[in-house]
């Protein structure tokens, strides 16, 4: 959260946001490394929307056509539409969404056990994750959030508000001093939908604007410098 919603968090639920500072954070990646970070751009959400009817099930007719109408020459428009579609998924019954997400993942597994190509329905990720989170809400965050690769010595930054997930490999994780975490699905912790819903940033954006490069130093060649937008920390890698 940014540093006034902690502040606010901390003092209504100190058991779980024990302290008032902003969290912004920064992986990476040690190894080849997944992650979901940011919502996609809106025609990617919106061909997931039209492939999938388990998620548009979901997400509701009214929403889903208010984001498909939705224009790029409108971001404020886009951003509202696109709070709507994500609220509705993350609120959904809990029954319903198990119903519809073992329907989505028995339809790809048969697809994919006929060889069929299932990449319109983000089929791969889709049946490692449930596997590793059966009946979890966060199965379908896969169709709103872009799914970031990074090989080794590649970042990715996380600003304050900004909806992710760690999936695969091993990263370092530098953070502000701060262990607020909203959480809404895969994990088994707390889960505070309502308050996610709310904060996050509703500015969609390719996949390739959540890497963050290093700058060689100009006085060492040996050092590289990660510097965020943030003054709580910056990261060296150093080359021996």
């Amino acid at each position: 959260p940014l540093q006034e919603l902690a502040a606010k968090l901390h003092a209504q639920f100190p058991e779980h946001y024990p302290d008032a500072n902003h969290k912004p954070e920064m992986a990476i990646a040690l190894t080849p490394f997944e992650g979901l970070c940011g919502f996609r751009p809106v025609e990617e959400i919106v061909s997931f929307l039209q492939a999938v009817p388990e998620l548009r099930a979901l997400i509701g007719e009214v929403a889903a056509e208010q984001l498909e109408r939705s224009g790029s020459d409108d971001p404020r428009g886009v951003s509202a539409a696109l709070r709507v579609c994500f609220t509705r998924l993350m609120k959904s019954e809990k029954k319903f969404f198990v119903d519809q997400l073992n329907t989505l993942v028995k339809r790809v597994s048969q697809e994919a056990e006929e060889g069929k190509d299932t990449s319109a329905s983000n089929g791969d990720l889709l049946l490692r994750l449930h596997s590793q989170y059966p009946g979890d809400i966060g199965c379908f965050t896969i169709y709103f959030l872009n799914l970031v690769r990074l090989e080794p010595g590649e970042a990715m930054f996380l600003g304050a508000n900004e909806p992710h997930a760690y999936l695969h490999g091993d990263c370092v994780e530098c953070m502000a001093c701060s262990d607020n975490t909203v959480r809404a699905g895969l994990t088994p912790k707390f889960i505070d939908v309502l308050t996610l819903c709310e904060m996050l940033n509703y500015t969609p954006a390719p996949s390739s604007s959540k890497i963050f490069p290093a700058t060689q130093s100009q006085l060492d060649p040996s050092v590289y410098l990660y510097d965020p937008p943030v003054p709580d920390f910056a990261i060296m890698k150093i080359e021996v």
